[in-house]
C-alpha cells in the first residue's frame, strides 16, 4: 500500500526544488533589469521607462511564482497536520505551481535577451531531469482530470 502522505510530501518537495529554479530565473532577470537603469545608485525612472513591457511581464511572472510558493506552503502545513484531508490541497498545489513554471518560462522564453537570460538557463528549469519529469506529471490532462474526482 502507498502512503500518501509521503507521496504527497514528495510532489510538493519536487514542486518547492522546480519553483525555486524558476524564482532564480526571475531573480536574475529582476538583477539584470535593475543594472540597465541605475543612474548613480538609484533606479532612474525615466530609464525604466525604456523596459516597461519587461517589468510588466517580470511582475507577473513574480506573483504567479509567490502565489504557487504560499500555495505550496499552505498544502505542506496540511500534509503535516491532517495527511489524511491534505490530498485534494496538494494536487492543486503542484498543478498551480506547474501552471506558474511553465507560464513564466513561456514569458521568459518570449524575449530571454531582453531579460539577460538565454535559452539555455530557461532549458535548464523546464527541461532538466527535475523541471521535465515534474511538469509532465503535473501537465499531463489525466492529472488534472484526476484532481476533480
Amino acid at each position: 500500500m502507498t502512503d500518501v502522505s509521503n507521496d504527497g510530501e514528495r510532489s510538493l518537495a519536487q514542486a518547492a526544488a522546480v519553483l525555486s529554479d524558476t524564482q532564480g530565473l526571475i531573480d536574475r532577470a529582476l538583477a539584470a533589469l535593475r543594472s540597465k537603469t541605475l543612474e548613480g545608485d538609484r533606479v532612474s525612472p525615466a530609464k525604466l521607462d525604456g523596459y516597461q513591457l519587461v517589468s510588466y511581464e517580470l511582475s507577473l511572472c513574480w506573483a504567479e511564482c509567490s502565489a504557487a510558493s504560499f500555495l505550496l506552503a499552505h498544502a505542506g502545513h496540511l500534509e503535516q497536520e491532517m495527511p489524511n484531508a491534505a490530498g485534494f490541497t496538494t494536487r492543486l498545489a503542484t498543478l498551480f505551481c506547474a501552471e506558474a513554471v511553465t507560464n513564466s518560462a513561456a514569458r521568459l522564453r518570449a524575449r530571454p535577451t531582453d531579460f539577460g537570460l538565454s535559452e539555455v538557463d530557461i532549458s535548464a528549469v523546464t527541461s532538466g531531469d527535475n523541471g521535465a519529469a515534474f511538469l509532465a506529471a503535473q501537465l499531463a490532462a489525466g492529472n488534472i482530470a484526476g484532481i476533480g474526482q
